[in-house]
Protein backbone atom coordinates (compact mmCIF):
# COMPACT_ATOMS: atom_id res chain seq x y z
CA UNK A 1 0.00 0.00 0.00
CA UNK A 2 0.64 4.16 -0.62
CA UNK A 3 0.53 5.08 2.91
CA UNK A 4 1.21 8.45 4.23
CA UNK A 5 2.87 9.83 7.51
CA UNK A 6 1.65 12.66 9.17
CA UNK A 7 4.98 14.33 11.94
CA UNK A 8 4.10 16.45 14.91
CA UNK A 9 4.76 20.22 14.01
CA UNK A 10 2.55 23.46 13.97
CA UNK A 11 5.27 26.03 15.10
CA UNK A 12 6.56 28.73 13.85
CA UNK A 13 9.67 28.34 16.99
CA UNK A 14 12.12 25.71 16.53
CA UNK A 15 10.84 23.41 18.86
CA UNK A 16 8.43 23.44 21.83
CA UNK A 17 11.43 24.49 24.51
CA UNK A 18 11.23 28.24 23.00
CA UNK A 19 7.27 28.57 24.32
CA UNK A 20 8.18 26.72 27.52
CA UNK A 21 11.14 27.44 28.77
CA UNK A 22 11.65 29.65 31.79
CA UNK A 23 15.43 30.93 30.75
CA UNK A 24 16.53 34.65 30.51
CA UNK A 25 17.74 33.71 26.72
CA UNK A 26 14.45 32.09 25.64
CA UNK A 27 12.33 34.85 27.32
CA UNK A 28 14.34 37.40 25.19
CA UNK A 29 13.11 35.60 22.56
CA UNK A 30 10.04 35.15 22.74
CA UNK A 31 9.12 38.71 23.42
CA UNK A 32 10.87 39.10 20.34
CA UNK A 33 8.81 36.70 18.47
CA UNK A 34 5.80 38.60 19.91
CA UNK A 35 6.96 41.49 18.16
CA UNK A 36 7.28 39.67 15.04
CA UNK A 37 3.55 38.58 14.79
CA UNK A 38 2.39 41.70 15.46
CA UNK A 39 4.62 43.15 12.98
CA UNK A 40 4.25 40.85 10.27
CA UNK A 41 0.13 41.26 10.81
CA UNK A 42 0.73 45.18 10.79
CA UNK A 43 2.38 45.02 7.43
CA UNK A 44 -0.49 42.73 6.04
CA UNK A 45 -2.82 45.88 6.36
CA UNK A 46 -4.24 44.98 9.98
CA UNK A 47 -5.18 47.79 12.79
CA UNK A 48 -1.93 48.44 14.95
CA UNK A 49 -4.11 47.33 17.76
CA UNK A 50 -5.80 44.31 16.13
CA UNK A 51 -2.22 43.02 15.08
CA UNK A 52 -1.16 43.26 18.77
CA UNK A 53 -4.17 41.13 19.77
CA UNK A 54 -3.57 38.34 16.78
CA UNK A 55 -0.34 38.03 17.74
CA UNK A 56 -1.05 37.69 21.67
CA UNK A 57 -3.89 34.72 20.31
CA UNK A 58 -1.36 33.25 18.26
CA UNK A 59 1.23 32.93 20.70
CA UNK A 60 -0.89 31.63 23.14
CA UNK A 61 -2.51 29.11 21.28
CA UNK A 62 1.23 27.84 19.71
CA UNK A 63 1.84 27.78 23.73
CA UNK A 64 -0.74 25.61 24.28
CA UNK A 65 0.31 23.49 21.41
CA UNK A 66 4.30 22.97 22.80
CA UNK A 67 2.64 21.74 25.68
CA UNK A 68 0.75 18.68 23.78
CA UNK A 69 4.02 18.23 21.92
CA UNK A 70 6.22 18.41 25.19
CA UNK A 71 3.62 15.54 26.85
CA UNK A 72 3.37 13.81 23.62
CA UNK A 73 6.41 13.29 21.42
CA UNK A 74 9.64 12.69 22.24
CA UNK A 75 9.11 8.65 22.61
CA UNK A 76 8.68 5.53 20.40
CA UNK A 77 7.10 6.53 16.68
CA UNK A 78 3.62 4.53 16.08
CA UNK A 79 3.55 2.05 13.15
CA UNK A 80 0.08 1.84 13.05
CA UNK A 81 -1.60 2.97 9.66
CA UNK A 82 -4.75 4.64 10.31
CA UNK A 83 -8.29 5.07 8.20
CA UNK A 84 -9.60 8.89 8.33
CA UNK A 85 -12.24 7.28 9.26
CA UNK A 86 -10.41 6.16 11.92
CA UNK A 87 -8.93 9.13 13.09
CA UNK A 88 -12.17 11.37 12.76
CA UNK A 89 -13.93 9.10 15.52
CA UNK A 90 -10.83 8.92 17.51
CA UNK A 91 -9.58 12.67 17.38
CA UNK A 92 -12.90 15.32 17.18
CA UNK A 93 -12.49 18.68 16.59
CA UNK A 94 -10.37 18.68 13.65
CA UNK A 95 -11.71 18.42 10.34
CA UNK A 96 -9.74 15.74 9.10
CA UNK A 97 -11.19 14.92 5.95
CA UNK A 98 -11.36 18.41 5.00
CA UNK A 99 -7.84 18.53 5.30
CA UNK A 100 -6.62 15.35 3.74
CA UNK A 101 -8.96 15.29 0.61
CA UNK A 102 -7.07 19.19 -1.60
CA UNK A 103 -3.20 17.22 -0.18
CA UNK A 104 -4.87 13.85 -1.95
CA UNK A 105 -4.33 12.05 1.10
CA UNK A 106 -8.07 10.82 1.01
CA UNK A 107 -6.36 9.12 -1.98
CA UNK A 108 -3.57 6.61 0.36
CA UNK A 109 -3.98 3.10 1.85
CA UNK A 110 -4.03 5.14 5.28
CA UNK A 111 -2.22 7.13 7.70
CA UNK A 112 0.82 6.52 9.68
CA UNK A 113 0.30 9.37 12.53
CA UNK A 114 3.84 9.45 14.12
CA UNK A 115 2.46 10.66 17.62
CA UNK A 116 -1.27 9.75 17.57
CA UNK A 117 -2.04 11.53 21.52
CA UNK A 118 -0.30 14.37 19.80
CA UNK A 119 -2.44 14.48 17.62
CA UNK A 120 -5.82 13.83 19.86
CA UNK A 121 -4.37 16.40 21.92
CA UNK A 122 -3.93 19.12 18.64
CA UNK A 123 -7.42 18.32 17.73
CA UNK A 124 -8.85 19.05 20.63
CA UNK A 125 -6.91 22.06 21.07
CA UNK A 126 -8.60 22.98 17.16
CA UNK A 127 -12.07 22.29 18.33
CA UNK A 128 -12.02 24.44 21.48
CA UNK A 129 -10.33 27.39 19.74
CA UNK A 130 -11.90 30.43 18.66
CA UNK A 131 -12.20 30.94 14.73
CA UNK A 132 -10.84 34.40 14.67
CA UNK A 133 -7.72 32.81 16.34
CA UNK A 134 -7.41 29.64 13.94
CA UNK A 135 -7.69 31.90 11.00
CA UNK A 136 -4.86 34.44 12.81
CA UNK A 137 -2.64 31.09 13.12
CA UNK A 138 -2.77 30.41 9.46
CA UNK A 139 -2.83 33.94 8.23
CA UNK A 140 0.54 34.36 10.20
CA UNK A 141 2.29 31.17 8.71
CA UNK A 142 1.09 31.84 5.24
CA UNK A 143 2.35 35.21 5.79
CA UNK A 144 5.76 34.23 6.99
CA UNK A 145 6.15 31.74 4.53
CA UNK A 146 5.41 33.95 1.49
CA UNK A 147 7.44 36.27 3.13
CA UNK A 148 10.70 36.46 1.12
CA UNK A 149 8.57 36.79 -2.14
CA UNK A 150 6.20 39.68 -0.45
CA UNK A 151 7.44 43.73 0.00
CA UNK A 152 10.60 44.90 2.16
CA UNK A 153 8.28 45.29 5.09
CA UNK A 154 6.89 41.74 5.39
CA UNK A 155 10.44 40.31 3.92
CA UNK A 156 12.25 42.39 6.68
CA UNK A 157 10.56 41.42 9.94
CA UNK A 158 10.99 37.70 8.96
CA UNK A 159 14.90 37.67 7.93
CA UNK A 160 14.82 39.97 11.13
CA UNK A 161 13.90 37.75 13.56
CA UNK A 162 14.37 33.87 11.50
CA UNK A 163 17.68 35.28 10.55
CA UNK A 164 19.29 37.15 12.66
CA UNK A 165 17.62 36.65 16.05
CA UNK A 166 17.55 33.15 15.91
CA UNK A 167 20.30 32.29 13.20
CA UNK A 168 22.40 35.08 13.81
CA UNK A 169 22.35 35.56 10.16
CA UNK A 170 23.58 39.33 9.44
CA UNK A 171 22.22 39.94 5.82
CA UNK A 172 20.18 37.89 3.42
CA UNK A 173 20.94 36.39 0.47
CA UNK A 174 21.41 38.29 -2.32
CA UNK A 175 18.54 38.99 -4.41
CA UNK A 176 19.58 37.22 -7.50
CA UNK A 177 21.03 34.12 -5.53
CA UNK A 178 17.21 33.68 -4.56
CA UNK A 179 15.86 34.71 -7.47
CA UNK A 180 18.24 31.88 -9.75
CA UNK A 181 17.17 29.51 -6.39
CA UNK A 182 13.76 30.04 -6.95
CA UNK A 183 13.77 29.55 -10.54
CA UNK A 184 15.98 26.76 -10.05
CA UNK A 185 13.27 25.36 -8.16
CA UNK A 186 10.13 25.67 -9.88
CA UNK A 187 11.26 25.74 -13.83
CA UNK A 188 14.75 23.05 -13.32
CA UNK A 189 13.76 20.67 -16.16
CA UNK A 190 13.55 24.68 -18.35
CA UNK A 191 16.52 25.33 -16.99
CA UNK A 192 18.53 21.68 -17.59
CA UNK A 193 17.13 22.00 -21.19
CA UNK A 194 19.11 25.13 -21.61
CA UNK A 195 22.36 23.97 -20.17
CA UNK A 196 22.47 20.70 -22.10
CA UNK A 197 22.16 22.77 -25.12
CA UNK A 198 25.07 24.57 -24.07
CA UNK A 199 27.73 22.01 -22.94
CA UNK A 200 26.06 18.61 -23.45
CA UNK A 201 25.72 17.61 -27.04
CA UNK A 202 23.88 15.02 -28.44
CA UNK A 203 27.21 13.24 -29.60
CA UNK A 204 28.59 13.88 -25.94
CA UNK A 205 25.38 11.95 -24.75
CA UNK A 206 25.70 9.02 -27.43
CA UNK A 207 29.64 8.35 -26.60
CA UNK A 208 28.22 7.90 -22.82
CA UNK A 209 26.06 5.66 -23.15
CA UNK A 210 28.20 3.72 -25.35
CA UNK A 211 30.12 3.71 -22.40
CA UNK A 212 27.64 2.06 -20.30
CA UNK A 213 26.76 -0.46 -23.19
CA UNK A 214 30.49 -1.49 -22.92
CA UNK A 215 30.49 -1.83 -18.79
CA UNK A 216 27.12 -3.43 -18.73
CA UNK A 217 28.53 -5.86 -21.86
CA UNK A 218 31.86 -6.44 -19.70
CA UNK A 219 29.74 -7.25 -16.24
CA UNK A 220 27.63 -9.98 -18.81
CA UNK A 221 31.32 -11.34 -19.70
CA UNK A 222 31.90 -11.44 -16.20
CA UNK A 223 28.93 -13.61 -15.55
CA UNK A 224 29.60 -15.93 -18.43
CA UNK A 225 33.26 -16.22 -17.48
CA UNK A 226 32.38 -17.32 -14.03
CA UNK A 227 32.97 -20.72 -13.47
CA UNK A 228 31.88 -20.81 -9.88
CA UNK A 229 28.58 -19.80 -10.62
CA UNK A 230 25.31 -21.80 -10.78
CA UNK A 231 23.07 -22.30 -13.86
CA UNK A 232 20.70 -20.87 -11.72
CA UNK A 233 22.50 -17.52 -10.59
CA UNK A 234 24.04 -17.17 -13.59
CA UNK A 235 20.34 -16.95 -15.70
CA UNK A 236 19.15 -14.25 -12.68
CA UNK A 237 22.06 -12.36 -13.00
CA UNK A 238 22.13 -11.87 -16.77
CA UNK A 239 18.13 -11.72 -16.41
CA UNK A 240 19.17 -8.42 -14.06
CA UNK A 241 21.66 -7.21 -16.60
CA UNK A 242 19.05 -7.68 -19.40
CA UNK A 243 17.04 -4.40 -16.95
CA UNK A 244 19.99 -2.20 -16.36
CA UNK A 245 18.98 1.15 -17.93
CA UNK A 246 21.25 4.01 -19.04
CA UNK A 247 19.62 7.14 -18.09
CA UNK A 248 22.19 10.06 -19.25
CA UNK A 249 22.07 13.52 -19.07
CA UNK A 250 18.60 14.44 -19.60
CA UNK A 251 15.24 12.37 -20.54
CA UNK A 252 14.39 11.83 -23.97
CA UNK A 253 11.02 13.87 -23.35
CA UNK A 254 11.40 16.97 -21.04
CA UNK A 255 8.98 17.96 -18.82
CA UNK A 256 6.00 19.86 -20.40
CA UNK A 257 5.07 23.25 -18.94
CA UNK A 258 1.85 23.81 -21.04
CA UNK A 259 -0.46 26.09 -19.75
CA UNK A 260 1.85 28.29 -17.25
CA UNK A 261 1.69 31.62 -17.74
CA UNK A 262 4.89 33.93 -15.94
CA UNK A 263 4.00 37.56 -15.86
CA UNK A 264 7.65 40.16 -15.01
CA UNK A 265 5.38 41.97 -12.33
CA UNK A 266 3.24 39.53 -10.26
CA UNK A 267 6.07 37.48 -8.30
CA UNK A 268 3.79 36.12 -6.04
CA UNK A 269 0.92 35.22 -8.70
CA UNK A 270 3.82 33.31 -10.43
CA UNK A 271 4.67 31.77 -7.19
Amino acid sequence: RIVARVDAGGLLLPDWSYYLSPSAQVLSVRRDYARYLARVVAAAGRPQPVAEAEAGAVLAFETRMADALRAHTGGPISPRVWSLSEIERAMPGFGWKDWAKPQGLDQAGGIILDYPEFFRAFAALVGSSPPETLAAWLRVRFLTAMAPYLPDALASARFEFFGTTLTGQRAPRERWKRGVSMVSEFLGDAIGRRYVAAHFSDTARRRVRAMVAHMVEAAREGVDDAPWLTPEIRAASERRLATVQAQVGYPDEGRSYAGLRLQPDTLVENL
